[in-house]
């Protein structure tokens, strides 16, 4: 999604969000035809996933963000990444969270 590899780009350096950064990302808001609250939902998850996450998870996170299709996760990719939770290290449980997390965003 375009707006959530913007916020990211805005917060890789830190996690706050300046005034110049802020009408930078407001702008590509209203471009995109988000609301506001949706937003502030991507900037949360966002910010969230940077802070919270293993280094597993966030790459399992990164390979989701490559095949996820309108917050659906094809079948055809399944068996792929059934083997990459293993690889990573990652429960089933907490890799159903992640993609919970991904398909919502």
């Amino acid at each position: 999604m375009a707006y959530k590899s913007e916020v990211e780009l805005c917060i890789e350096d830190g996690n706050e969000i300046d005034e110049h950064m802020r009408r930078f990302l407001d702008r590509k808001r209203q471009r995109l035809g988000l609301t506001e609250a949706r937003a502030q939902e991507i900037e949360s998850m966002v910010k969230a996933s940077q802070t919270s996450f293993t280094k597993e998870e966030q790459e399992y996170m990164e390979i989701l963000d490559e095949v996820i299709e309108n917050g659906i996760i094809p079948n055809s990719v399944r068996r792929l990444l059934d083997r990459e939770i293993k690889s990573l290290g990652l429960s089933e449980e907490r890799a159903k969270e992640l993609e919970e997390i991904k398909c919502k965003s």
